[in-house]
């Protein structure tokens, strides 16, 4: 009887589509890791709109990778669904991290203004303003090392995910060869059986033949005798 076809987990890590959107992913969260630096250190007002709107573009854009990722695994089995469920999450979490990074950068700190010097409060406004954009440049740094580390750790997984996988599928073949050659022994087993009857039944009739040439030879020897006897 022809089996349906099924998906296994090596054609599902293996799946071009899915991969596709992972690397679709890292270049645009790289692409805003850095456009983040760069606001965290910038003071130009042009320049700051511009990296804002282009970050904000890459944040959309890998929202909307991570849903054409939920749509892509729909199909997979649940092994591997679970899997790639907890990809997506990580995934998520960290454009979170970026998301709240970026917001942070995008509210200029408020200079101080209070007193009459009104020269020296601005300075110290700008050198507040510096002290914050440098912390949120260690805060990116931060998140963008985690980002690395998540990412080899998701890598490492994938690379026992598929050794596991390989290993599964030559046990599973050794298993198939293992009852194919049960199913031969087996027949081999009834063919006998069937013939050690056949041989058995023959006997049988052979004795019973014998049998029955003993008794009619006795017979023959007897009237003879008693023919001679009566003589």
């Amino acid at each position: 009887m022809a089996r349906s076809p099924q998906y296994t987990p090596l054609d599902v890590m293996n799946n071009d589509a899915f991969k596709t959107l992972e690397e679709e992913y890292h270049a645009i969260t790289g692409a805003l890791s850095r456009k983040i630096s760069s606001l965290a250190t910038s003071i130009d007002p042009n320049e700051r709109r511009a990296l804002i709107q282009e970050a904000d573009a890459d944040i959309y854009e890998a929202t909307s990778v991570l849903k054409k990722m939920e749509i892509e695994m729909r199909h997979y089995p649940y092994n591997l669904k679970s899997q790639c469920q907890q990809q997506v999450k990580i995934f998520t979490n960290s454009l979170d991290a970026q998301k709240k990074d970026l917001e942070r950068i995008k509210t200029p700190a408020t200079a101080s203004s209070g007193g009459r010097g009104g020269r020296g409060g601005q300075k110290g406004g700008y050198d507040q303003q510096r002290k914050m954009l440098l912390e949120a440049k260690h805060e990116v740094d931060d998140s963008e090392q985690s980002l690395l580390n998540t990412q080899r750790t998701i890598a490492q997984a994938q690379e026992v995910g598929n050794a596991t996988t390989i290993t599964l599928h030559a046990q599973r073949e050794q298993i198939i060869r293992t009852h194919g050659t049960v199913r031969e022994t087996d027949d081999v087993l009834v063919r006998a059986r069937r013939t050690i009857m056949r041989i058995a039944r023959r006997t049988v009739t052979n004795k019973l033949i014998t049998a029955v040439i003993i008794i009619l030879e006795l017979a023959a020897v007897g009237v003879i005798v008693w023919y001679r006897w009566i003589r």
